[in-house]
């Protein structure tokens, strides 16, 4: 999978993470995951 670098404002970054704690998944798979419900396929 290709890799990208992102810039985000802080409030997504804090949510993302705190969904990834509450999940036990790493921030990146939830911003993967976000990203790919979000956009048609």
């Amino acid at each position: 999978m290709p890799e990208i670098t992102l810039t985000l404002p802080d409030r997504l970054i804090d949510r993302a993470k705190r969904l990834g704690e509450q999940t036990q998944r790493d921030m990146g798979t939830i911003l993967a995951g976000t990203t790919e419900m979000v956009l048609p396929t």
